[in-house]
């Protein structure tokens, strides 16, 4: 990101402060809708979760769109996934659906990593577009287990640790953080479920 120098004077010596720029990469202000095209053309419906890939391609969580959106390192805006109908289908790019999409991540291959909020469910996009139910039943709640048959509570960050092939989700409305191992088993990483609170400490003991 390109920084602005300011050098001050003052009493003969010379102090330089770091200030970041900040500059619109994709869409048009106030502009609601799905326009792909030309970044600084395109629109977007309540964009929410943000990832960046290894090769530099930007991808966002199109919350109300029900769709996940990449933004070339061209600057061309384009939907990766994602009919913009609200549901639960897996398959192929457009084809495939979403509910209020909330958080990303993306792994350096470029295989992305969806927190689908209403849906509870945590959701894959491998490199050729392919959009599958990595974890959860769909239902809501704190069940842990083997992947599909886990639960969660509206899911909405999501993280993965690319040397272990872990991923951690926050379960927004549950108040806990969620593991999902390389071999599909969830577990509650953190925190204990339904309670609120800012209690440090070991495990389940520790509240958010």
């Amino acid at each position: 990101m390109k920084k602005l120098f300011f050098i001050i004077f003052l009493l003969g010596f010379t102090i330089t402060s770091n200030a970041q720029l900040v500059i619109t990469i994709a869409g048009v202000l106030d502009s609601v809708g799905a326009l792909n095209g030309p970044a600084l053309q395109s629109h977007f419906n309540n964009p929410h979760g943000i990832a960046v890939d290894g090769f530099g391609n930007v991808y966002v969580a199109d919350r109300f769109g029900h769709r996940i959106r990449k933004i070339t390192t061209g600057g061309i805006a384009t939907t990766l996934a994602g009919s913009g109908n609200s549901g639960t289908l897996d398959g192929n790019g457009v084809n495939a659906e979403f509910n209020e999409p909330w958080g990303l991540c993306a792994d350096s291959l470029g295989n992305v990593y969806v927190a689908d909020t209403r849906n509870n469910l945590i959701r894959k996009i491998d490199l050729n577009g392919n959009v599958t139910t990595l974890a959860g039943s769909g239902s809501f709640g704190t069940t842990n287990g083997p992947a599909l048959g886990a639960t969660f509570g509206n899911p909405t960050g999501i993280e993965i640790d690319e040397t272990t092939g872990t991923i951690y989700v926050a379960d927004h409305l549950t108040h806990i953080i969620r593991k999902i191992d390389p071999a599909g088993n969830v577990s509650t990483l953190a925190g204990a479920p339904y309670l609120t609170g800012n209690t440090n400490g070991v495990g389940l003991a520790a509240t958010f």
